[in-house]
């Protein structure tokens, strides 16, 4: 999978990104960067609009099957309902059954209930499949009413627990078993849980940043390539450091690459935080997104003849 460069996930990206898939489980597994991004922007909700809600371990919805014109139904739960009906039509030997008699025309599927939580699903289930024998349907579920089914796991602490151990980043156990992850949340265990878990980001030492630092001819294509070591870089203070970044251009098109050092000259040059952002909008930008603008004002420029008033420079005084 080919990297995407920084920068690349705009709004406009992030929504083509999204419009391949139809629910937010299925974006996650295949681009799971532009889901981060997503999210990082605090945009999800609306680039995923068009997909359709799921459950989890933790929330099920009712559902029913019923032929039509026939006193015959079968009550279910899922997480996926959706996907739900696809395993009914394909795998289940008594929809199958009632297909080949009947035609598939003949059967209404109908999402009886939003996702609420699995226990209250479970309560409603048992009651309605009463209230159908009630009504003297043939009610076609086998199993107790109000079982959860598949491979559900109920999660426990130890459980939880173990089930990290099997990984070693904390991305890989979101991605794979976010179920497990949930759990952890709702414990608040999390903590506990990563305590094993290595950074997804390698520890880099002064050193190893020189070195690939050494590796790139301008800025623009180290934040590129590398992002992760330029904000290593900036944090190790290496950008005002000339022997490390001498070498780098520091100009795209026409703008300039603003570092801390070069940020504090051209703030010597104004003598008000306003002239600085209208003269030099740009310095003004980047000391307000590197975190330094405070340190930046006091170091401004004290002209005695620009801070007085109009009225006084008018009379001379």
């Amino acid at each position: 999978m080919l990297k995407k460069k920084y920068g690349y996930w705009t709004k406009e990206n992030l929504l083509k990104s999204a419009k391949k898939y139809a629910t937010s489980k299925e974006w996650r597994k295949n681009e799971y960067g532009a889901y981060q991004v997503a999210w990082r922007k605090n945009i999800i909700a609306n680039v995923t609009k068009h997909m359709r809600t799921l459950g989890n371990s933790f929330r099920r919805c009712i559902y029913s099957i019923k032929v039509k014109n026939n006193k015959i139904i079968y009550i279910g739960l899922t997480s996926d309902f959706e996907r739900r009906k696809y395993q009914h039509i394909k795998h289940n030997r008594v929809i199958k059954n009632l297909i080949e008699k009947n035609g598939i025309k003949s059967l209404i599927f109908k999402k009886l209930t939003n996702y609420i939580p699995r226990e209250e699903a479970q309560s409603h289930e048992r009651n309605l499949v009463k209230e159908f024998r009630k009504k003297r349907f043939h009610v076609l579920n086998k199993k107790r009413a109000g079982n959860l089914g598949g491979n559900t796991i109920k999660w426990t602490k130890d459980k939880i627990l173990e089930n990290a151990k099997k990984y070693n980043t904390r991305n890989e156990w979101y991605e794979n078993e976010p179920g497990a992850a949930q759990a952890a949340k709702k414990f608040e265990i999390v903590n506990d849980v990563k305590k094993h878990m290595i950074s997804k980001y390698k520890y880099r030492t002064k050193k190893e940043i020189l070195e690939i630092i050494s590796k790139f001819k301008s800025f623009k294509e180290w934040r590129e390539l590398d992002i992760n070591s330029y904000y290593v870089a900036q944090r190790m203070n290496l950008l005002n450091d000339n022997l490390a970044i001498g070498h780098l251009k520091k100009e795209v098109g026409s703008g300039i690459i603003w570092y801390p050092k070069k940020i504090f000259e051209e703030a010597t040059k104004y003598n008000q935080a306003g002239i600085f952002a209208k003269k030099s909008s740009s310095a003004f930008q980047a000391s307000i997104r590197l975190g330094i603008y405070k340190a930046v004002s006091k170091k401004m420029g004290w002209n005695r003849n620009l801070n007085k008033t109009y009225r006084e420079r008018r009379l001379n005084v």
